[in-house]
């Protein structure tokens, strides 16, 4: 049952990261709320791919940890930048959004140091 388990859950997962590089790499039409799925789907899935990793092998190395939580951290705001830009049609993402992004990238960039 757990074999069963992993193999559905790690597909999910695959699925996940296949459909972001789709929106990302081959996308027909590029538009700033397809990245921002692309982006929230890619959260997505590695928050749920460490949280396998996590529970099929416990003695995970910190890194694994960090990297999902990492993750995690991201995932609220690319939800609500892509509502945004869905619901006002937004083309272009706002220089806030942009520092908002990177202020967590900083702050993830401090966090890595100490691993």
């Amino acid at each position: 049952m757990k074999d069963v388990l992993f193999f559905g859950s790690t597909l999910g997962v695959f699925n996940g990261v296949i459909i972001s590089l789709y929106l990302l790499l081959f996308a027909k039409k590029k538009t700033l709320s397809k990245y921002l799925m692309a982006a929230l789907v890619l959260s997505l899935s590695v928050r749920i791919g460490k949280s396998i990793l996590v529970y099929f092998d416990p003695n995970l190395p910190k890194l694994y940890l960090q990297i999902g939580l990492s993750a995690c951290l991201f995932i609220g705001p690319f939800l609500y930048f892509y509502l945004k830009a869905v619901s006002q049609q937004i083309t272009k993402m706002p220089f806030n959004w942009k520092a908002i992004l990177g202020m967590f990238r900083i702050m993830l960039k401090a966090l890595e140091s100490t691993y």
